[in-house]
């Protein structure tokens, strides 16, 4: 499940994700990042990914090719989570660097960290 949380920021989208995303919750998702685009240019994105956060194959496959068109137009973004995977994966994570995108890792207890971090 993708939950978006409000924020007083317009150019902070905050979401949660606690289960494991369809590929019709994916698609959603996809449609609600690119109106934003398409009136903002730019996007931040604070993603909180619970211990549960998963995608089905299918979910996976549209969230990357969607990312390899689109990272271009994310600014930075923020990844919280327990999991040191999600760690890892953002250091090597050369398309990030290739398109501009700036990514940083955040525990869960940092989260406010991460909201600051994105809203400079």
């Amino acid at each position: 499940m993708i939950k978006q949380l409000l924020h007083n920021s317009k150019e902070v989208l905050i979401y949660e994700v606690t289960q494991t995303i369809d590929v019709k919750e994916e698609n959603e998702w996809i449609e609600q990042l690119n109106e934003y685009i398409e009136q903002n240019q730019k996007v931040r994105i604070l993603l909180i990914l619970g211990a549960d956060a998963t995608w089905s194959l299918r979910a996976g496959i549209e969230d990357i090719k969607w990312l390899f068109t689109h990272l271009k137009y994310i600014e930075k973004m923020a990844i919280v989570s327990e999991s040191s995977w999600w760690k890892w994966y953002i250091k090597v994570d050369i398309f990030a660097k290739i398109f501009g995108t700036e990514e940083k890792y955040f525990s869960v207890t940092q989260t406010d960290k991460a909201l600051d971090w994105l809203s400079d």
